[in-house]
């Protein structure tokens, strides 16, 4: 099996993130850092966007689905699959109260039948 992971958005006032790969004698380990470097104060009240957004495939082939995002005012929609086999979020862009972002996200998962 192929583990394939893209970065598909990436919106963040503090910089971008940096892919961190280490591997040790239990396993391979793969980080996406948000800031690295001199101590500093990450106060979220200050942050006026944030959002990630990754695509993840473990398969045969290390394919990625392709997505498609659609940008609204405070959020993001974002697509991959048709029909029963698509999959839709619907992501804030902005830092919110736990409840807010409760209350706004909003995943769609594939339909399963049988």
């Amino acid at each position: 099996m192929q583990l394939a992971v893209k970065l598909v958005l990436e919106e963040l006032d503090y910089g971008e993130l940096r892919l961190a790969i280490s591997r040790d004698g239990e396993g391979l380990y793969l980080d996406y850092v948000i800031y690295s470097g001199e101590e500093r104060l990450f106060d979220v009240h200050q942050v006026s966007r944030a959002v990630w957004l990754f695509a993840l495939s473990l398969n045969e082939t290390g394919n990625l689905p392709e997505v498609e995002l659609e940008h609204h005012d405070r959020q993001v929609q974002a697509s991959a699959g048709t029909g029963s086999e698509g999959v839709k979020l619907v992501l804030s862009t902005v830092p919110g109260t736990t409840q807010e972002l409760y209350c706004s996200n909003i995943v769609q998962l594939p339909s399963r039948e049988g």
